[in-house]
């Protein structure tokens, strides 16, 4: 590792405007010049990636490269894997991986894991996994009987296994050592006893009340039938100790006075509690349980691993591992240092450790390497980020003592860009206290680089609302919706960061920030219901109304005669009650018998209903088409968006059916990718597995609701913070949620091919919300594992706080929910993170204990209810004879123009210049690719540098490009566009000005189209000629020869440089000539527009 600058990038402190300036430097730095080829740039999403590389390029030219920013093309930049990638195809030989190796993505992998486990799950474990629920009594969120808890043990272990270097086996003996540590105790169950209590207990409850009786009746069943079972030891414990169990003082005294032993009963019920003395005590279940998943987990990833082996399916996983084996074979590690020498890391703080030693490896062959990140906000640790492992890494940069040949240097980004002064100071204060000793002062301060504007209103608030336990008239979540709709009334100002003036408060500008998607969708029900525009994701969609009418469709194209499937649409289509539906269905089976007509010959809505009819006729339209196409054109085909109009909320419906087609495409991609057939029975299981895209539509005119993890990475002018009563590292809920179950842990002795192991904790409470008992809890407080396990938690708080709180721009709101009227409750998230005690006394002054500002407190109890809009009232749904079956993109590309009738007579060969790219071998899949690199050697020809300097330029594009096969000699397309350049000088004159790549801009109806213009010669400041640039390689008959079949044909483009022309004479500029250049055959056509 050297040779790094590492730059601590804050919340909005400029982050990616300072790579493209430090990446524009580098690329134009004449004493020791990079080249875009010779630069490796990872970024955490492809997003991030295509933007990055936008704004790089405008960067290049703003700074007066436009030359090198033609070439960046050839940079190498994409997330880790796609990187990772790149370099596994180049090398694939030396590493046994297969040429044609296919990758898997992240929803084919949770599909493959949920679909093939039923392989190794056999009869036996069932058996063991029923004993284990009845044993300890496990519900599910309903309180009824959960048989499929061990599911989620076993997926989580999977996933872990999967996204760490687990060591499984020493897992699963440290995860049995764990459980003998907490179990501790070795005594077996006294049934001679407790029998004898039983006798004497069932004689004694006879006389208790029927009260009593019924809330001890589950404890009575089950020693009767002798059922000794953990659920039932520990009740019967509790009722003889606890004072306030159900049975009463009385009644246990006189337990305690009828039975002699009663106190060593009370022991050893007690100590069989802790046992792991025998395979039917808690830690002898458990501990069997922990076998049978890990060794499931094991064998099932073996196979996963043959599996991929034989289909040549790599995952993401796969990629991190093979790349860092490149990384130590020494032809990859020569050629790569020969080939690049500067590397770019973005986001660095969310790396994953094997990404971390491929970062650090590639780093010994870099010139220089930047890594920026902001360890703050490091929110992805169950993706595999490690924090605390990049805080050791990030340390080494601030280590005055390190060695100054590895030339180790530290960077912070000074200014915080995005938010007002007054927040930013707040945000200072608040979270150098959160990460003292976890981050230094230095890298967590900003300057504000904004000036406060007179026109704004105080920055903070905090928002409390009393709702009572018992007998609300409201909700929580009413009364902030009531608040949002009375703050849009006043709208604040808020400074537009585009415009830099100041404007009044848009919906759009707002989001509300929560823990769980729960609590999402409990906003977002609340601001829909009074009428105010929302954008949220929801991860429930399978169970939306929309949703399973189109389940219910693709059924009916499945099955058109199948009754229920017609029933249910009758009922959702038409909103025909139930009873109404049944009561015809009834009718018409008793006509048949009242007729004596064959029942077999069943023609219930066969004729009579139109709205069936229809759909039978549209049937007949979709019925060869792919599963995708097909579930896309009933959407679209048959109007979806607007018939769910009607039940409300229309938007987020319609995003809901969006939704649906992009996963059903994301389904055909899985099938052709695992090799199996796509049926709709297939998509509808698909669906139930594949992940739902969690990212919200920031673009949208509606409050935004969401996570705080979903919320990284972007802003907004009015935030508000909600969940913040969140007691997460409270002992019991955090033993209950963050300690007990499947978690990662840094190995004890780790190596190349272990980092990690997973303690695993058999679920052993009764229902998802029971605390483990108290001497459970205690045990594990002695643990070697508890500490690391709560200060990942409590780093999490901090980390996760950071992020809220730094989305806001102009104004922070927090939330409280108080449930006792004499009593305000306590932000325990805020408390948890060290920056208050939480507490909201005096008008939450010490909420932040900050001085200089201070909340702006408001009880929104008694907040003026919002009005609710009028209801739109929507009748039928009409469907067309003839459905149109897809809807129009909003952008459009020229090339994707309808074609125009375009006579043979108006084409003409003008030119032939002798000066064919050959040999060009370009096949059907880089044939795009093979010519937008001629376009980007054309677009960056200097006609007043060299014919050398030029095919130097050209080189460096196609080698970046990977077109060496493609184009092996480059200099004949550096003579073809010199040729280009003569015949236009000579034919048209000397130019005024030479322009390319023009941007072009078009609106019709309801579209735009929108381009770039490849030349324009002009001769004057109000005349050119216009050159589009065609790389078809065939003869020139083909290109004058019309034909249906004939995609050459010169016509065929007319539309599109129709357009440009059309676009040009609107602006003033007088098109004298518009021309074709097919640069693979030098050959010049015209197209005669007028």
């Amino acid at each position: 590792m050297k040779n790094i600058q590492y730059i601590n990038a804050g919340a909005g402190s400029g982050k990616t405007t300072k790579l493209t300036q430090i990446l524009s430097e580098q690329l134009s730095n004449t004493d020791n010049r990079i080249k875009p080829s010779e630069v490796i740039l990872t970024t955490f999403t492809e997003l991030a990636a295509s933007e990055f590389r936008e704004k790089s390029r405008h960067q290049l030219f703003k700074d007066g490269h436009p030359d090198i920013a033609a070439e960046l093309d050839s940079a190498t930049i994409g997330t880790v894997h796609a990187v990772a990638l790149n370099f596994i195809q180049r090398y694939w030989y030396l590493i046994g991986v297969s040429p044609d190796m296919k990758v898997m993505s992240e929803d084919d992998l949770q599909v493959y894991i949920s679909e093939s486990l039923g392989h190794y799950v056999t009869s036996e474990h069932i058996q063991f996994f029923n004993s284990y629920r009845a044993y300890f009594d496990i519900k599910d969120a309903q309180s009824k009987a959960d048989y499929d808890f061990w599911k989620e043990h076993l997926l989580t272990i999977i996933e872990k296994a999967n996204n760490y270097a687990v060591d499984i086996e020493r897992s699963k003996t440290d995860s049995c050592a764990v459980v003998e540590r907490i179990f501790s105790s070795k005594t077996l169950l006294n049934n001679e006893l407790l029998n004898a209590f039983v006798v004497l207990f069932l004689s004694e409850s006879e006389s208790y009340s029927d009260s009593v009786k019924k809330s001890i009746r589950t404890l009575l069943d089950g020693l009767k039938a002798k059922k000794c079972t953990y659920a039932i030891i520990s009740s019967l414990y509790k009722e003889l100790t606890s004072e306030d169990k159900y049975i009463g003082k009385t009644n246990r005294n006189n337990l305690k006075q009828s039975f002699c032993q009663y106190d060593a009963l009370v022991d050893n019920l007690k100590d069989v509690q802790m046992s792991s003395g025998g395979d039917n005590t808690p830690g002898g279940m458990m501990k069997q349980m922990i076998t049978i998943l890990f060794d499931i987990a094991k064998e099932w990833k073996d196979d996963f691993n043959a599996f991929k082996a034989q289909r040549h399916i790599i995952d993401y996983n796969d990629m991190e591992r093979l790349f860092l084996k490149l990384l130590s074979i020494p032809q990859v590690v020569n050629e790569i240092k020969g080939t690049y020498k500067l590397m770019m890391v973005d986001e660095f703080q969310d790396s994953s450790p094997v990404q971390l030693e491929i970062f650090k490896l590639l780093s010994d062959l870099m010139q220089k390497s930047y890594w920026v990140g902001d360890p703050k906000q490091s929110i992805y640790g169950f993706r595999g980020a490690d924090v605390e492992l990049v805080n050791e890494l990030t340390q080494q940069f601030l280590d005055k003592k390190g060695d100054p040949q590895l030339n180790l240097t530290h960077d912070n980004l000074p200014n915080s860009w995005r938010t007002r002064e007054p927040l930013v100071k707040l945000t200072n204060d608040s979270f150098t206290r959160a990460f003292e000793g976890v981050i230094s002062k230095e890298n967590v301060e900003l300057d504000a680089a904004r000036k406060e504007v007179p026109e704004f209103s105080s920055s903070l608030y905090h928002w409390n609302c009393y709702v009572p336990s018992k007998g609300a008239q409201y909700s929580f979540h009413d009364k902030v919706a009531d608040r949002i709709a009375l703050l849009m009334t006043n709208r604040p100002t808020v400074l537009d960061k585009d415009t830099q003036k100041v404007r009044p408060l848009q919906y759009g500008n707002m989001a509300i920030l929560c823990r769980r998607h729960s609590e999402c969708k409990n906003f977002a029900e609340a601001l829909i219901k009074k009428g105010i525009p929302v954008s949220y994701v929801n991860n429930d969609i399978l169970q939306q109304i929309e949703v399973q009418l189109v389940f219910t469709l693709l059924k009916f194209m499945v099955n058109s005669s199948n009754k229920h499937v017609r029933a249910d649409l009758l009922h959702l289509l038409e909103d025909k009650p139930t009873q109404v539906i049944l009561q015809s269905r009834l009718d018409y089976i008793m006509s048949l018998k009242a007729n004596d007509e064959d029942t077999a010959k069943d023609l219930w809505l066969d004729d009579g209903n139109p709205l069936i009819q229809k759909l039978r006729a549209f049937e007949q339209t979709v019925r060869n088409l792919s599963v995708s196409d097909l579930l896309e054109s009933i959407i679209y085909g048959l109007c979806l968006p607007q018939v769910v109009a009607k039940w409300g909320d229309a938007d987020n419906r319609r995003q809901n059916l969006q939704s649906l087609c992009s996963l059903a495409k994301k389904y055909d991609e899985h099938c052709l990718q695992m090799g199996i057939g796509a049926s709709v029975g297939g998509l509808l299981t698909y669906l139930s597995y594949a992940e739902i895209d969690t990212k919200i539509d920031n673009a949208a005119n509606a409050v935004k609701v969401l996570t705080y993890h979903g919320s990284k990475g972007l802003e907004w002018y009015y935030v508000i913070l909600s969940s913040l009563e969140d007691d997460s590292l409270e002992e019991k809920e955090f033993m209950r949620k963050d300690f007990w179950g499947v978690r990662e842990l840094r190995h004890p002795e780790p190596n190349e091919q272990y980092a990690y192991v997973v303690q695993f904790l058999p679920r052993i409470n009764s229902t998802p919300k029971t605390n483990l008992p108290q001497p459970i809890i205690d045990k594990c407080k002695e643990l070697s594992t508890f500490k690391p396990l709560l200060d990942k938690e409590r780093n999490e708080l901090r980390h996760l706080l950071y992020v809220g709180v730094t989305r806001a721009r102009d104004y922070l709101t927090t939330l409280s929910k108080q449930t006792s009227k004499d009593k305000l409750p306590i932000l325990s998230w805020i408390k948890n993170t060290g920056i208050s005690d939480g507490v909201l006394t005096g008008n939450a002054a010490n909420l932040w204990q900050y001085e200089a500002l201070k909340p702006v407190y408001e009880d929104i109890t008694n907040c003026q209810e919002a009005t609710i809009p009028e209801a739109t009232e929507y009748k039928h749904y009409q469907y067309p004879d003839n459905p149109i079956l897809c809807q129009e993109p909003k952008y459009l590309s020229p090339s994707k123009l309808p074609e125009i009738a375009f006579a043979q007579e108006n084409i003409q060969i003008l030119a032939d210049l002798d000066c064919r790219i050959d040999p060009f071998k370009p096949d059907g899949v880089n044939e795009a690719a093979a010519g937008t690199c001629i376009h980007n050697i054309f677009a960056v020809y200097d006609p007043a540098l060299s014919h050398e300097e030029n095919v130097q330029k050209a080189t460096r594009i196609r080698n970046g490009n990977m077109m060496y096969e493609v184009i092996p000699d480059i200099e004949k397309v550096v003579i073809s566009i010199e040729q280009l350049y003569a015949w236009l000088e000579n034919t048209y004159g000397a130019p005024y000005a030479i322009k390319h790549e023009v941007p072009f801009t078009q609106p019709l109806p309801g579209q735009i189209v929108r381009g770039e213009i490849d030349l324009l010669w002009y001769l004057n400041a109000q005349e050119c000629i216009l050159v589009d640039f065609k790389n078809y390689p065939g003869k020139k008959a083909i290109i004058t020869t019309p034909g249906e079949s004939n995609r050459h044909y010169a016509g065929k483009y007319a539309s599109q440089l129709k357009a440009y022309h059309d676009v040009l004479v609107s602006a003033g500029v007088t098109v004298r000539d518009t021309l074709i250049y097919y640069s693979v055959m030098g050959c010049v056509v015209k197209l005669k527009m007028n």
